[in-house]
């Protein structure tokens, strides 16, 4: 699996500003040679990175953060 447990544990109890959980949305990383990449970097074999239509940004429903959502200093 490519998830970090800890990082799942901390996304679990995550609520977003105006929104759901954490967890009730997709992950979008906007570089991929982040730092989660890094650290499952053994499997590169079968991460697949997709290209995203920037206009995605604009639709209902996204919230974007500034950094690891999951952080406690992410602000959205």
């Amino acid at each position: 699996m490519i998830h970090d447990p800890i990082v799942q544990e901390l996304r679990k109890s995550k609520q977003i500003p105006g929104g759901g959980k954490l967890h009730d949305y997709a992950n979008l990383y906007f570089n991929p040679r982040n730092a989660m990449m890094y650290k499952r970097k053994d499997l590169h074999k079968v991460i697949c990175i997709l290209i995203i239509d920037p206009k995605i940004l604009n639709a209902t429903n996204v919230v974007i953060s500034d950094m690891n959502a999951s952080s406690n200093y992410a602000r959205f």
